[in-house]
């Protein structure tokens, strides 16, 4: 870590807004991101042991009409100071962020005002109606989104992450003013934001500012939040999903359920662990994999993932090929290898390097590493704690660990054309 030119700064304000602060004196370019710990599986809470329920698609809907702000569009207000704005909306989190090359001190007060104000109406939210059921309407005739959605709903009984982030047609329709206004004051609250930004300006100026704008913003006190962890069967919703578009070759996929993990360090070193397994024999370092692809049964689109959360965990294989049961029978002796061969040193080796290299090369990314310092504060291990672990990472234990695994909870999905039988 002594070789990495990364300083940062960080504070937390009264009313219990989390900053960290990243100085770059020597870019003149900012980013600032203003993160809420909430997305699209946050669809029930507990406050004062009263239990909440939100629709579908609920914070993605709110990071849309959180643009419309003092009777216009905060985009025009945020391009006036040469700034460019955006959001996103993930399962777990909310983020508005803005780059500029010019001096941050105005949009900076500006991002966090309009994020901290909620302007409402209902035309407003009619408005908005149309223009995410337009977007709704383009993920779902999206062949690559829909084969995620089909994952979803193949391993997922109850849990919402089957319901995509955008939520479904119907609560999209049925939103109103009142739903959004609760969302809003429940989650969007100070103690539940983190303020990122990496900057050539002064970190102590900054701070100043931040305290200064945040006086007027005070936090909800006095109100008992119980935290709401969703727990499911460790058996997939449906064994075998299959799921028709206008398609040409179909989408072929692997879904394994595992057993969710709630440590963050234990977390993360699973995940890792599991993701270096995968790409030992299913990815170009395998030379099994090359002559898949060579005998044209897989291409180089195909792939595998893993995810490890503290209410779910599933590891996926994927493909996009015409023959379905050979991929089935390739996927079937690469859950045996996992379990059964151990890493070869030099692959093992080559994997950890070219991973710790990704995790490097983040520090020089202003976006990047912005989200990166957000979702690591919200996934409760540093940036710092990652490359650590990465680096006593060994074939051994990785073996050890992933041979641990229960498999056995297995969906097969398939997305096929019309005229495919």
């Amino acid at each position: 870590m002594k070789n990495l030119d990364f300083k940062s700064f960080e504070y937390e304000c009264d009313n219990g807004l989390r900053v960290i602060l990243v100085h770059k004196p020597d870019f003149s370019r900012s980013f600032f991101l203003c993160g809420i710990k909430c997305g699209g599986v946050d669809r029930t809470q507990f406050i004062n042991k009263e239990k909440i329920i939100y629709p579908s698609g609920c914070a993605h809907f709110l990071e849309h009409v959180m643009f419309h702000y003092q009777g216009g569009d905060v985009s025009d207000q945020f391009a006036q100071l040469s700034c460019q704005v955006n959001a996103f909306t993930s399962p777990y989190e909310t983020a508005f962020y803005f780059s500029t090359t010019e001096d941050p001190e105005q949009p900076l007060d500006l991002l966090l005002r309009f994020v901290q104000s909620l302007d409402l109406n209902d035309d407003i939210v009619e408005k908005e109606k149309g223009i995410i059921l337009s977007e709704w309407e383009m993920v779902h005739q999206n062949p690559d989104s829909a084969f995620l959605m089909s994952v979803w709903n193949a391993l997922y009984d109850k849990h919402p992450m089957k319901d995509d982030v955008i939520g479904k047609k119907e609560d999209i329709l049925s939103m109103d003013k009142k739903n959004l206004e609760s969302f809003y004051r429940n989650h969007y609250d100070p103690k539940n934001m983190i303020l990122i930004g990496v900057s050539a300006q002064d970190p102590q100026k900054l701070i100043n500012e931040i305290k200064k704008i945040e006086s007027s913003f005070p936090n909800c006190t006095g109100r008992q939040e119980n935290p709401f962890l969703f727990k499911e069967s460790l058996q997939v919703a449906d064994p075998f999903y299959v799921k028709t578009m206008d398609i040409n070759n179909p989408y072929v996929g692997l879904a394994v359920k595992l057993k969710p993990e709630e440590d963050p360090q234990v977390r993360f070193l699973l995940e890792t662990q599991i993701q270096l397994t995968l790409d030992a024999y299913f990815s170009t370092f395998s030379t099994e994999f090359q002559a898949w692809i060579d005998q044209r049964i897989l291409n180089l689109d195909s792939g595998a993932e893993c995810d490890v959360m503290p209410d779910h965990a599933y590891l996926l294989f994927y493909a996009q090929t015409a023959f379905s049961d050979q991929f089935y029978k390739i996927i079937e002796h690469v859950l045996w290898q996992m379990q059964n061969q151990k890493i070869s040193d030099d692959i093992f080796t080559a994997l950890k390097n070219r991973l710790y290299a990704q995790q490097i090369r983040v520090f020089d990314r202003f976006e990047g590493l912005a989200i990166e310092l957000f979702q690591s504060k919200i996934q409760g291990i540093s940036l710092t704690e990652q490359l650590d672990l990465i680096a006593s990472l060994d074939a051994e234990s990785t073996f050890q660990a992933v041979s641990r695994l229960d498999l056995s909870s297995q969906s097969h999905i398939v997305i096929k054309g019309y005229d495919q039988s």
